[in-house]
């Protein structure tokens, strides 16, 4: 078994054995606070209520001060010199009797039923660039006094599982 298991398993047991009964085993018991409590009847009850402090009344509060109320202007009749109003514009009103007339049909244009002509290709001429048919090896320029050759291929034999 795995020992971190084994460690976990009995952390776990021993926790709850601890909350089961932990505190069965004490020798003191819980303080704790008693309040008696009277019974009395709705009529004592009442009685109480009525003999006890009154609530301050709510018509005692201080209402606030209106404010000063400004005269309206005095409304006459007559118009006001000062402001001069220009009749409205009659409106002009179409005959009735007077219809429209409808706008002339305008003729379907024609549809030739040949296609167009496919343009020919233009002459054009094109520069085609100088390329050698083969590729031609440039020289390089030497960085070593002389030239070495390279290493002979010399390559191990494979042995293959075959049988000759």
């Amino acid at each position: 078994m795995n020992t971190g298991q084994v460690i976990s398993g009995i952390g776990h047991a021993g926790l709850i054995c601890w909350v089961l009964f932990g505190g069965t085993f004490q020798s003191e018991p819980l303080p704790f606070e008693v309040t008696e409590v009277s019974v009395i009847s709705t009529d004592a009850f009442e009685a109480l209520l009525a003999s006890g402090p009154q609530p301050d009344s709510a018509t005692e509060v201080a209402l606030p001060e209106a404010p000063e109320v400004v005269p309206d202007p005095v409304e006459t009749s007559e118009p006001d010199d000062a402001i001069a109003t220009q009749p409205p514009e009659p409106t002009v009103v179409p005959d009735p009797e007077v219809v429209p007339e409808p706008p002339a049909p305008q003729p379907e244009p024609e549809i030739a039923d040949v296609s167009p002509e496919q343009p020919q290709p233009q002459e054009q001429a094109v520069l085609v660039p100088e390329v050698a048919p083969r590729p031609i090896p440039r020289p390089s320029e030497r960085i070593a006094p002389e030239a070495v050759a390279p290493p002979p291929k010399t390559w191990p034999r494979m042995r293959s599982n075959k049988r000759r």
